[in-house]
């Protein structure tokens, strides 16, 4: 489907840098994190024994987001009915892709601070991510509850992506500061930053009106 809007929009002469961007950008964290994934599994079929790292565990989410992307697109390709004006069966593909994404994502990382001690600046990483998947679950009030009437969505939609970039700019400066410090990082935990960047770089430019 990405594709296909993007051939559609180039053949209209009305090719959209930002959709480009856009479905780029999870192309590569749909083929680097199921590389991380596959290589992870790997070593442990293997008996490597390596120490995890927060890198790795930002791989493994953004790797299971895509992922997820990739089998709702895949059943809405398999099942779509030409036919119809309106499927409704389109929108709740999307609308559980979501719902598994941000709980799937929630529950990894709850598991990784329950298991593994990472520094405090990490777990607050980690915490300010907790937020954003939380509150997209809040938006996306899968139990229909009135929530509109307690809360608001705009100030949540604002918030989630404060906290984003917020998680932008305290990566890079734990990056740096790691590196001064030359914290014990292997290459993998860095692919795992370098994406977390990449993949919230939209919402940055966004937030600075590109």
């Amino acid at each position: 489907m990405a594709l296909r809007n993007i051939m559609v929009g180039n053949a209209a002469g009305n090719l959209d840098w930002h959709w480009i961007q856009y479905y780029g950008i999870n192309a590569i964290g749909l083929g680097t994190g199921v590389t991380a994934i596959a290589l992870m599994g790997f070593w442990r079929s293997q008996g490597i024994v390596w120490s995890w790292q927060p890198g790795h565990v930002i791989l493994l989410c953004i790797g299971f987001h895509e992922l997820v992307t990739l089998v709702a697109v895949g059943v809405d390709v398999a099942t779509i009915d030409s036919s119809l004006v309106y499927d409704p069966f389109r929108s709740k593909i999307y609308e559980t892709q979501g719902l598994v994404q941000h709980v799937g994502t929630v529950l990894l990382i709850l598991t990784f601070l329950w298991h593994v001690h990472f520094s405090r600046p990490w777990r607050l990483i980690f915490g300010l991510l907790l937020f954003v998947n939380m509150s997209t679950l809040v938006m996306l009030n899968p139990f229909r509850l009135p929530m509109g009437k307690v809360i608001s969505y705009d100030l949540i939609g604002k918030s989630s992506q404060t906290a984003r970039v917020c998680v932008v700019v305290l990566v890079i400066l734990l990056a740096v500061w790691d590196l001064i410090r030359q914290e014990p990082r292997d290459w993998l935990h860095w692919v795992g930053v370098a994406l977390l960047l990449l993949h919230y770089s939209p919402w940055v430019t966004y937030s600075l009106g590109f």
